[in-house]
Formats: C-alpha cells, sequence, structure tokens
C-alpha cells in the first residue's frame, strides 16, 4: 500500500472515532507542533451527521444549498470522505486543512512522477534534447541502435530532434537556410520546398511563421515535406564523434535494420535517420 493510501485509512479510522487530526502533517509523519502549526490546526474535528446536522459535500466538491458558504473540497477528498462507512460531514476547518493535504500530495506525485522518469532515462542509452518527443516504435529503434553503440563505443547517443509540428519543421527549415545550406537540393520534394522557400523570401511578419503556415497548408493536402511531420525520423547529434564513433553508429544501424535513409549532414551538424 503506497503512502497516501495509508495515510487515508488511518484517517478514516480517525474519522470514524472523531478523533482530533492535522491531517497534512500525519501524512508527513511529521509532529504538527514542529511545524508550528499550533493547536488550532491540531485539533481540527470531524463531525459526525445526525438527522439535524448538515450533509456531506457532493463528489464534485460543491456544497449543497444547506452548506452554502462551506470551504469547497477537492474532489478525490470529498469522494474518499463520503466512501467512509458512516457518511460524514467536515467543518470549515477541516475543509481547509484537506484542501492543504491536497497540495501537499499533489507535489508529491509531482517529484515521484520526476524521479521515475529520471531513472528511465538514466537505463536509456541515449539521451534526448529537451522538448524532443518521439513515435513508440520509432522510440525502439533507437534504444536498439543506441544499445549496440553504447557497446561498441561506451558513449550514449543524443537524439535533436524527432516527430516536428509544421512550426518546429519551419524553424529547422529556416536555421538552415540561416547556415546556408541547399535545402532544395535536400528534399525530394522540389515544388512543396519551393513554396516554403517562397514564403521564406517575401511576405510580412516572421518568416517561420510564414514558412510554417505553407507547411501546415501542405499537410491539409496529405503533402509532408519531410519525414519529421510523420514521426518517422530522428536527428542525431554528430559532433564530438570520431571516425570509430561514426563507424559504429552505422554498423548499429546496419544491424538494427529499418532505416530507409541514413544522412550526415553538416549544417547543422547531425546524422538524420529515416525510418520505413
Amino acid at each position: 500500500m503506497v503512502r497516501t493510501e495509508r495515510f487515508w485509512l488511518c484517517l478514516l479510522i480517525g474519522i470514524s472515532l472523531s478523533t482530533s487530526v492535522a491531517a497534512s502533517h500525519w501524512y508527513r509523519g511529521e509532529d504538527p507542533a514542529a511545524r508550528g502549526l499550533g493547536a488550532t490546526a491540531a485539533g481540527v474535528l470531524l463531525s459526525l451527521p445526525s438527522e439535524s446536522s448538515p450533509a456531506p459535500l457532493s463528489p464534485t466538491g460543491t456544497a449543497p444549498a444547506n452548506l452554502a458558504g462551506q470551504p469547497r473540497l477537492p474532489a478525490w477528498i470529498d469522494a474518499t470522505l463520503r466512501s467512509a462507512p458512516t457518511p460524514l460531514a467536515v467543518t470549515p476547518e477541516i475543509a481547509s486543512a484537506l484542501t492543504e493535504l491536497d497540495a501537499v500530495v499533489a507535489a508529491d506525485r509531482k517529484k515521484a512522477a520526476e524521479a521515475k522518469a529520471r531513472k528511465a532515462a538514466a537505463r536509456r542509452d541515449f539521451d534526448m534534447n529537451p522538448g524532443v518527443t518521439l513515435a513508440p516504435r520509432i522510440e525502439a529503434k533507437v534504444a536498439a541502435i543506441a544499445k549496440i553503440y553504447r557497446a561498441k563505443t561506451g558513449k550514449r547517443l543524443l537524439v535533436t530532434s524527432g516527430t516536428r509540428s509544421a512550426f518546429s519543421q519551419a524553424r529547422a527549415m529556416h536555421n538552415k537556410l540561416r547556415l546556408g545550406d541547399n535545402v532544395l537540393g535536400l528534399y525530394r520534394n522540389k515544388g512543396a520546398v519551393r513554396e516554403i522557400l517562397a514564403a521564406y523570401k517575401r511576405g510580412s511578419g516572421s518568416a517561420v511563421e510564414r514558412m510554417a503556415n505553407v507547411i501546415r497548408s501542405q499537410t491539409e493536402r496529405g503533402v509532408y515535406i519531410s519525414r519529421h511531420l510523420r514521426a518517422g525520423a530522428v536527428d542525431l547529434r554528430s559532433r564530438g564523434l570520431t571516425a570509430s564513433d561514426k563507424r559504429a553508429l552505422r554498423e548499429a544501424v546496419r544491424q538494427v535494420g529499418g532505416v530507409s535513409n541514413f544522412l550526415e549532414e553538416s549544417k547543422p551538424p547531425h546524422f538524420h535517420l529515416e525510418f520505413n
């Protein structure tokens, strides 16, 4: 049972016994006095309803008419209280304490998710730049390539680009143009490239936005200037790789298979992989 569930079990037992609790500090396993809560928060009371007492809050956290003005409870806390063997009403003080608890739980869940993501990243044989996303089947291919590459070189690959939106594709092409790359020679669909270049050369406002609008219009017609737009390509950083490293990468790509196009580009330096 996770810590949050253990806490709620203890809290519900305390509720059934009309026990006073300092909810957020029970959750953290701390003495309320140690955090300076004082007697008010430490002596929060739970009231058992009778025929004359108010009804519990609704599952949506909205107070019924006879509870007008009572503080709202987070929905999941309200639902937990309502699931007790004896339905419970709460005082404004306990509603405030439980709302504080909700923030504590949310923060702990976020930390746990971040820690899980870090552990998963540490197990991988490659890294990704912030904001890069990969389709599951492409990530599996990259992982297989990276595993072989790391076994050969002791190094991790860095994915610099994956699935792209129209805007991120426009930004990548704009960067190539700024660096003096020949984009007309790079892409297969020359007509589509010329449309994008026309938007780059003239018009008002941001050149990247103009290019993105053209790319967006093309995709709506079923025209994709790059496999990145269809979650079928990745870029790997080549800067800093030795000739031996590059040979190891090519061999890893060959062993894994499923790569239809493997290019080393210089502006900016990277390897471009397209998958079947």
